[in-house]
């Protein structure tokens, strides 16, 4: 998710925007904190990981299919860009979007391999 200004310097008009990658670049600062807490020991690195964890566990739970990752997910009725991707979660306040590619499981497998640091 990002944020765009549609007024240059205007806090105001601040838009939040989904992106197709929201999952893999935070698979990346996940990474990065992993790595620091590893070296560093510093608590913060191991609280941020744990929070970035949190929100990629919900990206696999979401969609719930065993070994599928949505692309990315927000709270239901946000659908910014391609509303025909989106999928509701039944009973709850979110939805996800399902045209996940092989990058996003890739960028699973990358994270798997790090966690280890944050025991």
């Amino acid at each position: 998710m990002m944020k765009l200004l549609a007024v240059p310097g205007d806090l105001t008009s601040s838009e939040i925007v989904d992106t197709d990658n929201d999952g893999g670049w935070s698979s990346y600062y996940l990474g990065s904190q992993a790595f620091r807490f590893a070296a560093t020991g510093d608590p913060q690195a191991r609280s941020n990981a744990w929070e970035v964890f949190a929100a990629l566990e919900r990206l696999r739970t979401l969609p719930g299919r065993n070994g599928f990752f949505a692309r990315t997910f927000e709270r239901a009725g946000f659908k910014f860009s391609d509303p025909d991707r989106w999928r509701d979660v039944p009973g709850g306040d979110w939805e996800w979007k399902g045209h996940t590619s092989c990058d996003e499981f890739l960028f699973r497998y990358w994270l798997g391999r790090h966690l280890g640091y944050i025991r």
